[in-house]
């Protein structure tokens, strides 16, 4: 795929996509990170094959799932850049044509052509790179969509298996490496990565350190989005548990936002406590046991249900 960026209104949009891509924006560029071409059809490599091999500080090479966290980022930066301009240009944005019916700027027309071939690489990435477990899953799942699945899995990588990484240099002289040996991740330190942890909370003079505890926002705000896609979803067999929280919490004199908020905040965790049992091919559970309740944390800074 070749988007071509030849237009003045594609300025923008060109810086975005170069600074993913290189300067001819097509998905077989090479990137600095990596000796291999980037190609779609390059295979992941196996799980136990990256587990059993230490990497401390060696090159991070373009895996799948590195692949759709590129294009998960480069979706996300054209939709921003699209948002925008779409902003700046409110009152500006439509011109009028021959019969005088308002149309839209040349501007806005382009960067959501550009948003929407992102989204379609998003999509062919996460058909090609995302394990077949993973993508059952998310079919046989009401609620639970392709598109949005694909934007968190870009954000977060495997879901079953953490990979440390850590940029050195900046610049053209930036590259990424590996910190440390990839590890399996318990559903407790998924849910603290995508920011569920409710014993952080920004505060005044963080540190460095304590902000990166906070965890991934862009992880948290799309889980939050798929568990409102849910609530909405009646067919979907996470809307019982957000009917029994709401109705529980009610109970206990809770107005009906703060009700409505610790819904979603159950649904949210559910949702990726089933895609971390996916990911593992461990069936999934029902949707109201106990472990999406507890919000405490137990010793030494972990979640009590630690192994679900």
């Amino acid at each position: 795929m070749t988007v071509v960026l030849d237009s003045p209104f594609f300025v923008g949009t060109a810086d975005v996509v170069n600074n993913r891509f290189g300067p001819t924006a097509t998905t077989t560029t090479p990137i600095q990170q990596t000796s291999r071409p980037l190609s779609l059809s390059q295979p992941s490599p196996p799980a136990a094959v990256a587990l059993a091999t230490p990497v401390v500080h060696a090159p991070l090479h373009v895996d799948g799932w590195a692949l759709l966290r590129l294009h998960a980022e480069t979706y996300n930066d054209c939709q921003q850049h699209r948002i925008a301009l779409s902003n700046r240009l409110h009152y500006t944005a439509l011109t009028c044509g021959p019969d005088g019916t308002p149309v839209p700027s040349p501007i806005i027309v382009y960067s959501l052509a550009a948003e929407k071939e992102a989204a379609k690489a998003l999509h062919r990435a996460y058909k090609e790179c995302v394990p077949a477990n993973i993508r059952a899953w998310q079919a046989a799942t009401p609620g639970i969509g392709e598109h949005q699945l694909a934007r968190l899995l870009g954000n977060i990588g495997d879901p079953a298996i953490a990979t440390p990484l850590i940029a050195v240099g900046k610049g053209a002289d930036r590259t990424t490496y590996c910190n440390g040996d990839p590890y399996r991740r318990t559903v407790a330190q998924l849910w603290r990565y995508c920011g569920w942890d409710p014993t952080q909370r920004r505060r005044v003079g963080m540190s460095q350190a304590d902000v990166f505890l906070l965890g991934r926002s862009a992880a948290k705000s799309i889980s939050w989005q798929m568990a409102e896609a849910c609530m909405k979803n009646r067919r979907s067999p996470y809307r019982p548990l957000y009917d029994e929280s709401k109705a529980a919490k009610l109970g206990v004199e809770w107005s009906k936002g703060h009700a409505h908020m610790h819904g979603l905040r159950l649904m949210a965790k559910a949702i990726l406590r089933d895609l971390w049992r996916a990911a593992n091919n461990l069936p999934t559970t029902d949707h109201d046991d106990d472990d999406t309740q507890k919000s405490g944390v137990g010793g030494g800074g972990t979640f009590p249900q630690d192994t679900p």
